[in-house]
């Protein structure tokens, strides 16, 4: 269970470091944005699949879940894996 805390603390912490860069220089936030294949669609991508590992991770303590939950998160990480595709390197 600590691992999976520490999982989404380091999730919450590259959301802030993103925010503290967009803050502190826009203008480079502003070429992240140019392009098909720039910064946003990598970050995109890391993101995509940090969720699809999380909600996947998160099965693990599948004993605890109703049936509903245990079918809601596979086919929410099963979304973000196929949005990750989408989004590939």
């Amino acid at each position: 269970m600590k691992k999976l805390l520490l999982l989404y603390a380091a999730f919450i912490g590259i959301f802030l470091a993103y925010w503290a860069l967009y803050a502190a220089a826009p203008e480079l936030h502003a070429e992240w944005l140019q392009g098909e294949d720039g910064g946003v669609e990598t970050l995109t991508f890391a993101a995509f699949a940090a969720a699809s590992l999380t909600a996947f991770c998160t099965l693990r303590f599948r004993r605890s879940m109703p049936r509903p939950a245990l079918f809601y998160i596979f086919m929410t990480g099963l979304f973000y894996f196929l949005c990750a595709g989408e989004d590939d390197l």
